[in-house]
């Protein structure tokens, strides 16, 4: 999720960036570029979208919509609130990594056929093909992104806990990110319902730059 970055221990610095990439990705105009724009929407410093290529700049800013929907919609609204303590600053981009879980354990019927693993290849290769175009950030972490395969991780407990200390080593200061494997554990049903109510619509407000 987008957002501007704040004081070091809340979800905005975090939200700078984001990690609900595998919905961004499966929500792009079906293009290379398109859809590179969408995962490097959490990488683009508001003076580096200028230098963007027309298709680039154009994925970050449906990006940043489905950011803005997303953040305004009731379902993930309602599993934000079910996350408990100290963690619950932490809502809105854990939920971001809980929906992509939802995404990932049935991503065929979610995704209009697809499969995950050859989903994640193409996205790879993308990647690969068109290195020289991304923004700085998303080109220094993409050889990890892919040889890691963090795409591909979410549809497991252990892939979730891995993405979870990436999170949390990003923190200036310190906070217990990985233990929210267990909260998405304890409210996999209710997250899991959240997204199904969300995704249809998700996919709605997608549907006119994913027919262009």
């Amino acid at each position: 999720m987008l957002g501007p970055c704040g004081d070091p221990t809340t979800s905005r610095t975090l939200r700078c960036r984001g990690v609900n990439w595998l919905a961004h990705l499966c929500l792009a105009a079906p293009t290379p570029l398109a859809r590179l724009g969408q995962l490097a929407g959490d990488f683009v410093r508001g003076d580096e979208l200028a230098s963007l290529t027309p298709e680039l700049r154009e994925g970050v800013l449906q990006h940043r919509a489905l950011d803005a929907f997303t953040d305004a919609h009731p379902a993930p609204r309602r599993c934000r609130a079910r996350i408990s303590g100290p963690l619950r600053r932490f809502g809105p981009v854990l939920v971001d990594v809980f929906f992509d879980h939802a995404l990932a354990v049935d991503f065929e019927r979610h995704a209009d056929g697809r499969g995950l693993d050859e989903f994640v290849d193409g996205v790879h290769a993308d990647l690969a093909a068109h290195v020289g175009l991304l923004p700085e950030r998303l080109r220094a972490v993409a050889p990890r992104l892919i040889g890691e395969r963090w795409l591909g991780c979410y549809a497991e407990l252990a892939g979730i806990e891995a993405t979870l200390r990436r999170m949390e080593a990003r923190l200036r200061r310190p906070a217990p990110l990985r233990d929210a494997v267990h909260e998405l554990a304890r409210e996999r049903e209710a997250i899991l319902a959240g997204f199904a109510e969300f995704w249809p619509e998700a996919k709605a407000f997608a549907a006119p730059w994913r027919r262009a």
